[in-house]
């Protein structure tokens, strides 16, 4: 994606066993401090990758920048014009992202709402569009779809979370940074607020307090949540927003194994009859309105419940992701199989 030769000896690291590139994906060299060599970064495998930063002002780390100097920063400037050449339009081999252009595309505000055209977050988007066709790189547009991280707070302790370790730092973004994000309400049209749970985070409470369909009728609401606290309550204050999307963790068809994975005081019980009060939510009001989907993340403990976890979603009608744990923590990834088809004992 920078010129890099992966099939280059010279450019490859042999870790484990396993040939891994010597750089960040999108760095432009390997010399270690240099702005240049600091790319993209995923976390624990995400496909969204986070534009990486060496902390100075105009980069994209929060605690010294505001929002506006991060969105038309050195490093979104970098990432826009790479995607713009010829090289980057491209894309990743078999990208479905790529190809049907999330900017334009992914991110395109709720339709068939009254008002909506003419709304600040519709304008938004079609400057956003211009702005792009023209092959700008510093955007006078603001951010239309936002994700969220306020914090790592979260009442579930998962066996396989990649946050555990840093949740006890108490981390979490500056106090203003709610403020800078709310004052983008009425120029989005997708708000998607991560954790930790985002239903315990302070920002959820500030959004309910500031938003109205007046002042965004364009507004999908977005969030991947643990689902014990979205019951029948919470899904009539998510009902004010134009469109809402949540995705349950949900990563067991049993309660033994659920709440062997997914420790909490809440448990199986709580979680899935508030699932299915979603599912029966969705079809009551239309997806277009409202779509629940459950996500499992496949690990040693509970590959062989795939079916299991299949037959109990799809029996209600919904949808399920299965997303496999391949990194850490290493006892549970499936790349750590000697013999993975004669070691899982497949459901039936």
């Amino acid at each position: 994606m920078t010129g890099y030769d992966p099939s280059a000896a010279a450019g490859q690291n042999v870790v484990g066993g396993y040939t891994l590139m010597d750089r960040n994906i999108g760095a432009l060299n390997k010399t270690p401090g240099d702005r240049d060599s600091f790319g993209l970064a995923y976390q624990w495998g995400r496909k969204d990758p986070f534009p990486g930063s060496d902390g100075s002002r105009q980069g994209t780390w929060i605690e010294l920048s505001d929002y506006r100097e991060i969105w038309n920063g050195e490093g979104y400037q970098k990432l826009r014009a790479f995607m713009l050449s010829p090289e980057g339009a491209k894309g990743c081999p078999g990208c479905y992202e790529r190809k049907v252009s999330p900017c334009k595309s992914a991110f395109k505000p709720v339709e068939g709402v009254e008002g909506a055209e003419q709304s600040e977050a519709w304008k938004n988007y079609e400057l956003m569009v211009r702005e792009i066709d023209e092959g700008k790189t510093e955007l006078s547009c603001k951010p239309g779809a936002v994700m969220y991280y306020p914090s790592l707070a979260c009442d579930f302790r998962c066996v396989m979370c990649a946050q555990a370790e840093l949740r006890d730092q108490n981390i979490h973004l500056p106090e203003r940074m709610d403020k800078e994000v709310m004052d983008l309400l009425p120029y989005m049209v997708m708000f998607h607020i991560i954790g930790g749970e985002p239903f315990i985070q302070p920002a959820w409470r500030r959004l309910l307090e500031e938003y109205t369909p007046e002042l965004n009728p364009c507004l999908k609401f977005e969030a991947i949540t643990n689902g014990a606290l979205v019951n029948r309550s919470l899904l009539d204050k998510l009902s004010v927003f134009p469109a809402v999307w949540i995705t349950f963790s949900f990563d067991g068809s049993t309660k033994e194994l659920f709440d062997s994975i997914r420790v909490s005081k809440a448990g199986f019980e709580v979680v899935f009859a508030n699932l299915l009060a979603c599912i029966k939510h969705q079809r009551e009001v239309g997806e277009a309105r409202f779509k629940v989907n459950a996500s499992m993340t496949v690990q040693k403990s509970n590959i062989h419940d795939m079916v299991n976890m299949l037959r109990l979603i799809r029996e209600e009608n919904a949808d399920i992701t299965f997303s496999p744990l391949m990194m850490q923590p290493i006892p549970l990834s499936l790349r750590h199989y000697n013999d993975a088809p004669t070691e899982i004992d497949w459901a039936d």
